[in-house]
């Protein structure tokens, strides 16, 4: 009598093995993944370590710069955007390092999952990405060089979600 589990496990035992199911391109993108999320996180957790002592630091001596006015209203619209970045996070510092931490390991966790090749990592990297740029946008607002460096932030998370979604053959349920 033939063993049914036999047939099911000739289906599970491909010969293509994990590495080549999840190809270099997926690889490397996982790669850049973790190392954009890990700098981001260690960041964050230094920066929770220091404190705010070495903000204040920055703001003082942005602050006696920002009294000679330079004559130039995009050199002096800059530094008025970096004392009023430097407020905002000595006001919300433990929350916005939190923040960051919290969507770091989101980030973290989604490219875990597609490297396992989890559909799910996928739509958890969408999330990700929003989130990258909601937690931002919640806390600066609309100050020239954050909306700068979110609009840099979400062209890099819109490539970054094409190159992965190309790859979505590879990734299962």
């Amino acid at each position: 009598m033939e063993d049914f589990g036999s047939e099911l496990e000739q289906w599970d035992n491909s010969p293509e093995t994990m590495k080549e199911k999840r190809g270099e391109f997926l690889y490397v993108l996982i790669v850049l993944t973790w190392v954009s999320n890990f700098s981001t996180g260690s960041s964050a957790l230094f920066m929770l370590l220091i404190g705010k002592g070495g903000l204040e630091k920055q703001l003082d001596i942005i602050n006696s710069g920002a009294s000679k006015e330079t004559g130039l209203s995009f050199i002096d619209n800059m530094m008025n955007d970096a004392i009023a970045i430097l407020e905002i996070t000595m006001m919300n510092f433990n929350l916005i390092n939190l923040m960051n931490l919290l969507v770091v390991a989101i980030g973290a966790l989604a490219a875990f999952l597609m490297y396992k090749l989890k559909k799910t990592g996928f739509y958890l990297y969408l999330v990700y990405c929003a989130m990258e740029l909601t937690v931002v946008y919640y806390f600066f607002g609309d100050l020239s060089s954050i909306v700068l460096s979110m609009l840099l932030s979400g062209f890099f998370s819109i490539l970054f979600v094409i190159m992965y979604s190309v790859n979505l053959k590879r990734l299962t349920e």
